[in-house]
């Protein structure tokens, strides 16, 4: 009778999530299932549900700061020294009304400038008499090689820059750089990528100007006229403009997205001193240097002028980049009414706020002790941003690392701990990671496979669009999968234990080493990111083994008081890494849009979602000490059944969408081919032309079969026969984009600037070494690829720094040279030389065998000439959900 009081007194008080068997200490009943023994307390399946809520209520706190936005002032409710995004929005609005900004363009090269000049004129104007501002246009011509993509380099002539310095009318002989560009990409209108940041630095110059004192050192701000051209003014002005040499750090705005909140994602080299700056200064931080690292690897097929202004300026800086909905990322719908109000707001307070502190930094002419080391960083939700120098990161790493293995010593030695204790400390240890590692693996292999099985059946990417849909095709079955197996080894691996929470405890216990095993291998090699399996270890080290370690009087029972704990103990390792994650999917499902034919973006996104259940591990312990999870398996096993009959019976299983206010397009680039391949006495081999489909992602042209019968004709590519494919890539992308298709059309494009190639001189140098010089004019884009026959090899010409860069991907075991050329304003024939060192074998004995095959290509990018009838009409039968990007090309093989 007391008994039953008491019972009914502990569900009274709130236990009944959990379930108490009063038996004897038999470790089995008569029918030979296994039973707790008295007061070992087990939960009911209810406390899933908690969890449940626990994720959702994380997972909506994380979405609201993530579009969550300030009030935007107007002209009218801005005050003085406020920055007011009506009067930078005036400024986005005339950059893109200019239409595409393609380099070599009347909108680039003229209109574009006149505005940007007159808007700064104006500034100058209005500026207090304190500050000196100085405006400049330069016109640049240059080289460089640049390992992206594979490796290649990269000519430019007459490209633009339209600079402006403002500072004390006594300069200190320092300053900071601001940069933006004002181009835009085919056929976009580029208001995110990147007119908006151009519009935001006009607002922070404007306001600047009207400081009532004067900052002690210069702000240079750079609006450069050739980014999306591979980088090519930025370098144009750090290694030519006589303003470069007093730059000693920079900032770099950017977009792979429309709007939204702008992430630092990239900083340094070293110099903390900049970061620690952005936090004090910025009114919303946001920022993590995992972005810097996975950026940082090249996974991500973009880069930034931050390379440049780093790797050729030998400067410090910081990169800032919009990443939301990359949906719209180089596309006809990035415009201004992609970016919401408020974003530009954000970014103008931001960059106003850490553009003075900066300038005002005595770091900025010497950095002292701040000039070295590293940073760990990374933002609360955008409210706080966490920062502390990498050698303390190590420090703090390598003692939670010893608390760890102390605790593990402890529990082996002293018998009063809960749970195992001696040898069977760490048997039990063993196994129960091994339990883990398992129930990972198994997930992988199930995640693995469903990708495979919807690329195989013609559903890859079903979740482009509905990007929810990755909950139950990916994250539901992997942690099912995990669930089961840790289920099963409770049932059959353990069915002899006879107290459930000893196998909670070791659980605990092996989740903490797999996160210091990480913690150990990410501190060994000095990343940063090591600060995500800290907080994994440290927090649930002190809220769950300490406190219940020094307050066993209200954890004894393992009731409602020790699951809340225990909730406790990992709200904040999953907070910011639930954050970090939804941060990964908003920046890779865009991405997977456009990584070309080659990757399975399927199976990426399913590891993605094993990251996902790695995260969850923590929580699995629970499985041993719920009596039952079969509604828990029922749950997620009927949550990826109702997602996958959705994906495969259902038009949500359709990757792509042309809805004006929500695009979630195909990516494809189109051209109207002409091309010419002669032999080495000037003959035509071969002379076709025809429609070049490039898709942008492992679908391919699938889905345009039934829009587009004739593709059903299309060959591909021949990338074994042919030096490079044969075809006029415009970007050295062939390794990314093999399964290309070209259709054969009775018409040639005609162009009024054809592409004229001529071989100038032919010198033979000593040591076998013959100079070759060619001349070149046609359109304002040409490419060159060439490559040197075996035995003969390139060691020097006159583009770059005079060393020729291959690209990785030979050809049959002969390197590929890669040239990007461009320019503004014409500057006449374009003239360059290579040298071929000739063996001994092909000098004496093989006098005519071809020792060079070169291709110039011309890409007709704007005007007139870039979109023929012929192509016009194959674009004009793209579905509203196919988002193709033409122009015409051609392609000159020559064999000397």
């Amino acid at each position: 009778m007391a008994d039953q009081k008491c019972r009914s007194s502990v569900r009274h008080r709130g236990y009944d999530f959990l379930q108490q068997n009063d038996i004897n200490n038999d470790s089995y009943s008569k029918s030979g299932k296994r039973v707790q023994p008295k007061h070992a307390k087990q939960y009911e399946e209810k406390i899933w549900m908690i969890l449940l809520g626990f994720y959702l209520f994380t997972i909506a706190v994380i979405f609201k700061a993530d579009r969550t936005l300030p009030m935007p002032k107007t002209q009218n409710t801005a005050q003085p020294g406020e920055f007011c995004e009506e009067r930078a929005r005036l400024h986005l609005l005339a950059l893109t009304d200019l239409g595409d900004r393609l380099v070599g363009s009347y909108a680039n090269e003229v209109l574009a400038v006149n505005y940007l000049v007159k808007s700064l004129k104006q500034v100058q104007k209005d500026a207090k008499p304190t500050h000196r501002i100085l405006i400049d246009v330069q016109t640049v011509t240059g080289s460089f090689s640049l390992n992206f993509l594979g490796g290649f380099t990269s000519y430019y002539a007459n490209v633009k820059n339209v600079v402006v310095k403002i500072g004390p009318q006594h300069e200190s002989g320092h300053s900071l750089l601001v940069n933006c560009h004002y181009d835009s990409v085919v056929n976009s209108p580029g208001a995110s990528d990147d007119a908006v940041s151009c519009a935001v630095m006009l607002e922070v110059l404007f306001q600047l100007s009207q400081l009532d004192e004067a900052l002690p050192n210069s702000i240079v701000m750079n609006f450069n006229g050739a980014e999306e051209n591979v980088l090519q003014a930025s370098h144009g002005f750090i290694t030519q403009h006589p303003w470069a040499k007093d730059i000693r750090a920079f900032i770099n705005l950017e977009a792979a997205g429309a709007g939204g909140r702008e992430l630092v994602f990239q900083t340094g080299p070293e110099n903390p001193w900049l970061i620690s700056t952005y936090e004090k200064s910025a009114v919303y931080p946001y920022g993590n240097v995992f972005g810097q690292e996975i950026f940082q690897t090249g996974i991500i097929p973009s880069d930034t002028d931050f390379r440049i202004y780093r790797d050729f300026g030998k400067i410090p800086g910081i990169d800032i980049a919009y990443i939301s909905n990359g949906y719209v990322y180089h596309t006809k719908w990035d415009n201004p009414d992609f970016i919401p109000a408020g974003s530009i707001q954000r970014a103008g307070e931001n960059l106003f706020a850490t553009v003075k502190n900066i300038a005002a930094s005595p770091y900025l002419a010497h950095p002292g002790d701040y000039r070295h080391g590293n940073m760990v960083f990374f933002d609360i939700l955008g409210a706080y941003m966490v920062l502390y120098p990498q050698r303390v990161a190590m420090i703090l790493n390598v003692l939670v690392l010893v608390a760890v293995l102390l605790g593990f010593a402890r529990k082996v030695a002293d018998k009063s701990t809960e749970g195992y204790h001696g040898s069977l400390f760490f048997k039990k240890l063993l196994a129960v990671t091994g339990i883990i590692v398992l129930s990972w693996t198994v997930a992988i292999i199930v995640n693995a496979l469903l990708a495979l099985f919807l690329s195989v059946t013609g559903h890859a990417m079903s979740w482009f669009t509905n990007s929810y849909l990755i909950g139950g095709l990916y994250e539901a079955p992997a942690l099912f999968s995990a669930i089961a197996v840790h289920h099963l080894a409770k049932e059959l691996c353990f069915k002899s234990e006879s107290d459930p929470w000893k196998l909670e405890s070791i659980h605990f216990d092996a989740t903490m080493m797999l996160w210091s095993a990480l913690l150990a291998v990410l501190t060994y090699h000095g990343i940063c990111s090591s600060y995500v399996p800290l907080t994994w270890v440290i927090f649930p080290l002190i809220c769950r083994d300490r406190v219940v370690a020094f307050l066993q009087f209200a954890f004894k029972e393992k009731g409602q008081r020790f699951f809340y704990l225990y909730i406790a103990s990992l709200s904040f390792p999953f907070l910011i890494t639930s954050y970090l994650l939804v941060g990964i999917y908003q920046m890779f499902v865009p991405v997977m849009g456009r990584v070309g034919t080659e990757v399975n973006p399927d199976l990426v996104i399913s590891m993605v979602g094993i990251i996902s259940l790695v995260i969850k591990t923590n929580f699995l312990s629970l499985v041993f000490v719920t009596r039952t999870i079969r509604k828990v398996l029922c749950i997620l096993f009927a949550m990826t059944v109702v997602s996958y009959i959705l994906v495969l019976f259902t038009p949500l299983g359709f990757p792509y969408s042309g809805n004006p206010r929500k695009p979630t397009p195909q990516r494809s680039i189109i051209h109207h081919v002409e091309r010419h391949f002669y032999d080495m006495a000037g003959q035509v081999e071969k002379h076709d032309q025809g429609i070049w489909h490039i898709p942008f992602d492992h679908v391919s042209v699938e889905p345009l079969l039934q829009h587009n019968a004739a593709l059903k004709n299309a060959a591909l590519a021949d990338c074994v026969g042919d030096m490079y494919c044969g075809m006029p890539y415009y970007l050295p992308m062939a390794t990314m984009m093999k399964n290309t298709h070209y259709l054969h059309t009775e018409r040639a494009p005609t162009v009024s600037t054809a592409v004229a190639a001529r071989l100038l001189s032919r010198q033979h140098l000593p040591n076998n070494i013959q100079r070759l010089t060619f001349s070149i004019t046609g359109p304002d884009h040409m490419i060159v690829i060439m490559s040197p026959n075996f035995n003969v090899t390139m060691p020097a010409w006159s583009l770059g720094d005079g060393i020729p860069c291959p690209l990785l991907w030979d050809w049959g075991g002969r390197h590929i040279y890669f040239v990007f050329y461009s320019h503004g304003e014409f500057p006449g024939p374009w003239t360059f030389s290579v040298d071929l060192q000739v063996s001994d074998s092909i000098k004496d004995n093989h006098i005519n065998q071809e020792v060079l095959e070169i291709a110039f290509s011309g890409h007709y990018l704007h005007g007139s000439d870039r979109i023929s009838e012929e192509l016009a009409e194959y674009l004009s039968k793209s579905p509203d959900w196919s988002y193709p990007v033409g122009w015409v090309a051609t392609y000159y093989n020559y064999k000397f």
